[in-house]
């Protein structure tokens, strides 16, 4: 199933590029003037956004979400970096001084959808 998805997004990228290509083409007077921090946040809005409707596919054909072994670093929020690059690109546009003290940890985990997000510490 899930190469069945990346499939599907790998399409879907393709098309939204194409459409684009074309949409550019055929209306060369439309042209918008973007600004890199407008492209910045159009680009996290578009990872946040790719992220969910993949999540909602997930959840609607009724993958099983269950994790591998117990988990090893209770207490740590977690999120997949597609969803941190897409978020952070997001607010960096307007609470960038919010962040500044956050501190987030990276490792690869294949199958991510399995990871536990949030359990709360050991007492």
């Amino acid at each position: 199933m899930e190469q069945r998805i990346v499939r599907v997004e790998r399409a879907l990228d393709l098309a939204a590029f194409v459409v684009g290509f074309i949409l550019l083409l055929a209306c060369p007077e439309r042209h918008i003037a973007l600004t890199r921090p407008m492209m910045l946040v159009w680009a996290g809005a578009a990872l946040l956004g790719a992220g969910l409707a993949r999540d909602l596919v997930r959840l609607t054909l009724g993958e099983p979400r269950v994790a591998p072994a117990p988990d090893p670093h209770p207490g740590e929020l977690r999120t997949c970096l597609e969803s941190t690059l897409g978020l952070g690109a997001v607010v960096t546009a307007g609470f960038g001084h919010l962040t500044r003290n956050l501190v987030l940890v990276l490792r690869h985990e294949p199958g991510h959808r399995n990871v536990i997000v949030w359990s709360p510490p050991r007492r």
